[in-house]
């Protein structure tokens, strides 16, 4: 008889057992935000945004001597290109994450071409540890 434990065991084995790594451990995530990039259209995001993909990496820069917003976030794509920002209404808490060394992973989640100009690119931040 298969118990339920050792249907467990064997999804974790296996891989297929949400939030778990190869090393066995728990990986756990919580996500801080989802939003949209803000001045996408200023910055290099039209002349990229046929390239850009829901799932890719984004590189999350602190910009504390921003003119307008000392608590500014840039995001990146993965090759150094600005996109934007994390909106201002948004950025307090993952700011002071970042000031604090707390590592932080943005990824697009969306990515709508056709859209108005504020709504081209959607992203996520979250948190993980453990994994």
């Amino acid at each position: 008889m298969f118990t339920r434990r050792a249907f467990l065991k064997t999804l974790v084995a296996l891989g297929l057992w949400p939030g778990v790594t190869d090393s066995g451990r728990r990986a756990r995530s919580v996500v801080l935000l989802e939003t949209w990039v803000a001045g996408f259209r200023y910055h290099q995001g039209p002349r990229v945004q046929h390239r850009l993909r829901a799932g890719q990496p984004l590189v999350l820069r602190r910009e504390p001597a921003n003119p307008y917003n000392d608590r500014a976030i840039a995001l990146y794509t993965g090759d150094g290109v600005k996109l934007g920002c994390v909106p201002r209404v948004d950025n307090s808490v993952p700011a002071t994450m970042l000031d604090q060394g707390v590592p932080l992973k943005a990824v697009i989640t969306d990515v709508a071409c056709e859209a108005p100009p504020w709504e081209h690119v959607r992203f996520r931040i979250k948190m993980a540890w453990g994994g």
